[in-house]
């Protein structure tokens, strides 16, 4: 889809959202966004912005919320781009009004899943309505853990942007262990526009690979691979599985010293700390 297209590019299919009630849903957005540049995620954000300029073209893979496509568009300004992807109805329903009544520009949500390959695919949402554990399901695999399961249509990066009139500097991906699938399905983009990446990554999720399968597909494009822990990036070789995703402890993995969070730094561009 060309870089051009509009905010409204995601049709509205939960009915009318008042004005009142985007109002309201934008001062939770914006409360949360600040909660993660000052808190959970400062280290995050902090490379978000180191990594974009004005007037830059920067995608979130797995908008949720919008915390992270809050700090998206303030880091590329007004003449800017920011593309969210969110195959949540509600919360892509939820990101479009906020953002008509922001009167963001420079914002365009559309409700489609990225993946390898373009079609349609299961997604399951843990518990029903919305969730952040909401991941597209392997077709052969079993519906039981799921609340909710919708059918939802699915780009390649490649495809979504094959018109864009200027690189991407940045993508963010929180897919819930499809990461290494959106990924393969951008390549020609990675390899031309060379963003940085900022994405989630957990053994947990992998199945049919594992988080070395995701990193030394990265690496080979020339990608500099770190990791946050305490507020800081350290050096990919330092991660350890087994040591920095125990699940043992207490809270699982939220527990502070459980590290999920990635950045993948293209060869030539700013963004290390």
């Amino acid at each position: 889809m060309p870089h051009g297209l509009g905010l409204f590019s995601h049709r509205l299919t939960a009915g009318y959202t008042s004005p009142t009630m985007s109002l309201r849903q934008s001062l939770r957005l914006t409360h949360r966004a600040w909660r993660y540049r000052l808190g959970s995620n400062r280290a995050e954000v902090a490379f978000v912005r180191r990594s974009l300029s004005r007037g830059d073209l920067a995608v979130d893979l797995g908008a949720h919320k919008g915390a992270f496509l809050y700090w998206l568009r303030a880091s590329v300004g007004a003449q800017g781009c920011v593309h969210g992807f969110e195959p949540q109805p509600t919360l892509a329903d939820r990101l479009t009004s906020i953002a008509r009544v922001r009167r963001w520009s420079n914002l365009h949500v559309h409700q489609l899943a990225v993946a390898r390959e373009a079609g349609t695919l299961r997604l399951g949402v843990p518990g029903g309505g919305t969730s952040p554990g909401a991941r597209l399901l392997d077709p052969s695999a079993p519906d039981a853990s799921f609340g909710d399961v919708h059918e939802v249509k699915v780009v390649t990066l490649d495809e979504h942007f094959a018109d864009r009139k200027s690189p991407v500097k940045f993508i963010k991906c929180d897919v819930e262990g499809a990461e290494l699938a959106a990924f393969q399905g951008g390549e020609q983009l990675l390899r031309t526009d060379l963003p940085n990446l900022l994405f989630e990554c957990e053994q947990r999720h992998l199945q049919q690979h594992t988080m070395s399968d995701v990193f030394d597909w990265l690496q080979q494009l020339g990608y500099e691979g770190q990791f946050f822990q305490g507020g800081r990036l350290w050096p990919l070789e330092a991660f350890s599985a087994d040591e920095h995703q125990r699940l043992d402890r207490p809270g699982g993995f939220n527990h502070p010293d459980y590290c999920n969070n990635f950045a993948f730094i293209a060869p030539s561009r700013p963004g290390a700390s």
